[in-house]
């Protein structure tokens, strides 16, 4: 029984000698040493733009693209962390998707928490840019969650008293074994394909310092 040619997920050309294969199995021309993927999967077929980076046609769907996708999200995100802490006053706090993403190789930007602070209160809200797989945008708002819980007691709001502040990376390392439990919460593959990414990154602080 002949066996089928492979061919190429980007050009659909039968591939005939040197090619390479990601880790969804997908094989391309060693031409395409630097192709087009998915933000968040790295796959090579069905791409379309959205929100200004490239999407599959399995994670497009799955995207936090819309105001009603976000409010229910956040509404997750704070059960848990009513879990977690007991009751909370965290859902005072102004949260919203706004801006674009930055996306370079391995770096990411897709979350802000900003604070103003005098010596009675801190003002905060956090940003969440869209277009993420729920998941990973959990992720980023849980993140962005433990920087306000770093600022203020989550019960008042109200700026800690008699509490050392936290150095930068250890504020960043400790948002992120927040977003690691959450991505444990979810069970699903592409959150285990995103808490992989952080164990295994070398970075010091956003992986295997967290």
């Amino acid at each position: 029984m002949k066996t089928p040619a492979m061919t190429c997920a980007i050009c659909g050309a039968v591939i005939m000698g040197r090619h390479f294969v990601n880790v969804h199995g997908e094989r391309y021309c060693a031409a395409h040493r630097h192709p087009d993927k998915c933000a968040w999967c790295g796959r090579l077929g069905g791409l379309r733009l959205g929100q200004n980076v490239a999407r599959c046609a399995e994670c497009d769907p799955l995207c936090v693209d819309r105001v009603d996708q976000f409010e229910k999200l956040r509404q997750n995100v704070l059960g848990v962390l009513t879990s977690w802490l007991g009751a909370h006053r965290l859902a005072e706090v102004p949260a919203s998707m706004s801006g674009g993403m930055i996306i370079s190789g391995r770096s990411r930007r897709v979350g802000r928490t900003h604070s103003t602070a005098d010596s009675t209160a801190v003002d905060l809200c956090v940003k969440v840019s869209p277009g993420m797989p729920v998941e990973l945008a959990g992720a980023v708002l849980m993140h962005e969650y433990g920087h306000v819980v770093a600022r203020v007691d989550p019960r008042s709001l109200q700026p800690w008293k008699a509490r050392r502040r936290l150095e930068h990376d250890e504020e960043e390392g400790a948002c992120e074994v927040l977003a690691a439990e959450w991505l444990m919460l979810r069970r699903e593959v592409r959150s285990a394909r995103e808490l992989r990414r952080l164990t295994e990154s070398p970075d010091p602080v956003y992986g295997e310092g967290y």
